[in-house]
């Protein structure tokens, strides 16, 4: 896997990446399995899970406060914030990965901007089973989930659960910008745990959208939290309220509190232009 990709080194295997306006990345190849670091390194920083990048690397340019990225993995989204200079705070449940998000943050040299918690992200401090579907292809298996029913073919261990409320408290309740969510249909269990956080904060929030996912109780939580959706693109800016089956065309939402809605929308689409 290693011959379609220009920027590793196969004796560290090390890939770099570089982010427009933000220096270089570097994640470990895992000889080509992690796949979110070969698409990075072969097609660009951006064409990942396109058009989000640019949506994140915006988000986390115009903002000032602390970045969460729930559902880590093995690190892309939480190394692209640092490397705009925001502090971050990654949790991934699943141990092997958030071993290999550490490995890449060490590679990145920015140990100093991200602090990554191998804990399970939910509604409740205590512990949850994490579902880990067995690998039906070589890459690195990443869609760990606390749904049970988000994959046939799983095996469930015990793993440490937290909420964003208790972490945020903890850390004594520092300003918080923007927050990521990409958990396999648990989505809505991490938002039930953050309702303090997202009341005090209000910060810009994206959340992965799967056929799996509770479209109910996350339409509820967005109502509850004064949240509006946003799809942005080349044409501008589309708001939205609520989640349906529309939504399952794309993966990534980007819910904004209401009323920074023109604020936040205003210095996208001016950092889209750039």
């Amino acid at each position: 896997m290693y011959a379609e990709l220009s920027h590793v080194d196969v004796e560290s295997d090390v890939v770099s990446i570089s982010i427009a306006g933000a220096g270089v990345i570097r994640m470990h190849a895992l000889r080509g399995r992690d796949s979110v670091a070969r698409i990075a390194a072969r097609d660009g920083w951006c064409a990942y899970e396109a058009p989000l990048p640019r949506i994140v690397a915006a988000l986390a340019r115009r903002g000032r406060g602390t970045v969460i990225v729930v559902g880590a993995n093995t690190g892309y989204y939480a190394l692209l914030c640092a490397a705009h200079g925001r502090p971050v705070w990654a949790y991934e449940a699943h141990a092997w990965t958030a071993e290999a998000l550490l490995r890449n943050v060490s590679a990145s040299g920015l140990d100093d901007l991200v602090t990554v918690s191998a804990v399970a992200v939910a509604d409740h401090v205590g512990t949850v089973l994490l579902h880990t579907p067995f690998p039906t292809t070589p890459d690195v298996e990443c869609s760990h989930s606390l749904n049970g029913a988000f994959r046939e073919n799983a095996e469930s261990s015990r793993v440490p659960s937290t909420t964003l409320d208790h972490e945020w408290c903890a850390a004594g309740r520092p300003p918080v910008e923007l927050l990521l969510v990409d958990v396999e249909s648990a989505d809505h269990l991490v938002l039930a745990g953050a309702r303090d956080l997202i009341e005090a904060q209000r910060p810009a929030i994206v959340v992965e959208v799967l056929p799996e996912s509770d479209l109910s109780a996350l339409n509820e939580a967005i109502a509850e939290m004064r949240l509006v959706g946003a799809r942005i693109d080349d044409q501008g800016v589309t708001r939205y309220r609520r989640l349906g089956a529309w939504a399952l065309s794309q993966r990534e939402h980007v819910f904004l509190p209401e009323e920074r809605f023109s604020e936040i929308t205003s210095a996208l689409r001016r950092e889209w232009l750039r």
